[in-house]
């Protein structure tokens, strides 16, 4: 009876697979949602945290298309940053979510979509992943093709794409970036940031809808179902091999636990503790984790954080522009930075280099807005409802890891995880819409 509701589940569920189905569906909702009857539309309206998002958006056309105009330093690209704006825009989810999730059932729907969505990518990261990594680990180089030098299984490889006709294309993927130089390199590189954020986010949501599931005593088989896809989602997350969205999606899953089961939580923050120094890859990657605060690594935080971007907003105090910064202009500042890098590892300084303290103030408006929201829905509907359900925890879960992690990483404009934060942001504020007259929430099963 609402195709724009189907339209919207269905870019939730997207949200974990394909940005490009996701931003379609998005579109296919709005359109739809506008096409419904007046008094339906009457629930789109500016949230706090959409207010936020405009703020934001303003502030950086503003400022980019100012640089653009009178920009003359050929390493800084306002004019290119103007035309990536466009990224911002697709937080227009933030209003859709919150006239779309206008009751409990639609909550817990949208958050199961999202989940069973990331899911897909977390068996694709646990069963196909070490699939590609051996590929791109055993498929030999031109040189050794010429040598001679082939093991039985690089000369059965190639044999196969040879026959196939794949060799150049399979070489090219391999090559793109750079070559791993053996497997678990290649399962780094194959661990993408945005499946590590995508399924960082899943983790806390999955649990409450599994401690939800035990909670209210539904099927043997629904708790085995959700029990299940949370093994998958965290499989997924640590075989991401990407420290910081496992740190801090283990972080919010553990508060979520402390408050439910009190000290018990502890024993699971030891299990995943020893899952991490005893898996050789995810032990490491963790031993490494120290030179990211070094000056002496070339791409270290440090070394952004107090030498490239102090300097950045010394030269630009009014700032540089949206996504205008690039590798050439960092390494004039300091020559040791890692190439192909373009951006500050943390969205509060990116944000402070891109628009100055206007834009700081302004972003972190925004985030202070979306959490105090999600933590009043949290509040009010608790209260409201009279029921103790921890899928009500999950948006200010969600919404909490991917603050936490821009803290070390910039994932604003990043086009996947953008989607993930207007989502959360949208049902930060589910709770201040309407109730219809007719939506009642199921007794619990017994």
């Amino acid at each position: 009876s609402d195709p724009s509701w189907i339209a919207f589940l269905a870019a939730v569920f997207a949200m974990g697979l394909s940005l490009p189905l996701s931003r379609l569906f998005v579109v296919v909702s709005l359109i739809l949602f506008f096409c419904r009857k007046k008094e339906l539309r009457n629930s789109f309206r500016l949230t706090p945290p959409a207010i936020g998002w405009i703020s934001y958006l303003i502030v950086a056309f503003v400022v980019t298309g100012i640089l653009a105009l009178v920009n003359t330093d050929p390493l800084i690209i306002p004019h290119k940053g103007l035309g990536k704006i466009e990224k911002l825009l697709w937080y227009i989810v933030i209003p859709l979510a919150a006239a779309q999730v206008d009751t409990r059932e639609k909550l817990t729907l949208t958050i199961k979509s999202l989940v069973c969505g990331c899911s897909i990518i977390g068996l694709f990261v646990i069963v196909i992943n070490p699939i590609l990594a051996w590929v791109q680990a055993t498929m030999p180089t031109d040189g050794q093709v010429t040598a001679g030098t082939l093991s039985s299984a690089q000369a059965a490889l190639i044999g196969l794409t040879n026959a196939l006709g794949t060799t150049d294309s399979l070489n090219k993927w391999i090559a793109d970036g750079y070559r791993a130089e053996n497997f678990r390199a290649a399962l780094f590189k194959l661990g993408t940031m945005q499946d590590a954020q995508r399924l960082m986010v899943a983790l806390p949501a999955a649990l409450c809808l599994c401690l939800d599931a035990y909670r209210h005593a539904t099927t043997r088989r629904t708790r085995q179902f959700w029990t299940a896809t949370l093994a998958i989602v965290f499989a997924g997350l640590f075989l991401t091999f990407k420290r910081g969205p496992l740190m801090f999606g283990v972080l919010v899953s553990f508060a979520i636990l402390l408050r439910h089961i009190g000290v018990k939580a502890f024993v699971a923050l030891l299990i995943v503790c020893a899952l991490a120094a005893a898996h050789p890859a995810a032990r490491h990657r963790f031993l490494q984790l120290p030179q990211e605060f070094s000056m002496k690594k070339a791409n270290g935080r440090i070394l952004m954080w107090t030498i490239i971007a102090p300097e950045l907003h010394k030269q630009y105090p009014w700032g540089i522009g949206f996504r205008s910064l690039t590798n050439e202009k960092m390494c004039k500042i300091a020559k040791r930075v890692e190439r192909r890098q373009n951006h500050l590892h943390s969205s509060p300084i990116q944000s402070w280099v891109d628009f100055g303290w206007l834009g700081l103030c302004v972003y972190l408006f925004w985030m202070v807005t979306a959490l105090s929201s999600a933590v009043f829905s949290l509040k009010k509907t608790a209260r409201s409802s009279g029921l103790e359900s921890t899928v009500f925890l999950a948006p200010l879960a969600m919404l909490s890891a991917l603050v936490l992690y821009s803290l070390m990483e910039y994932n604003l404009a990043d086009a996947e995880v953008v989607l993930l934060y207007a989502l959360t942001m949208g049902l930060a504020t589910f709770h201040t819409l309407p109730q219809p007259a007719n939506a009642s929430s199921p007794p619990l099963q017994k």
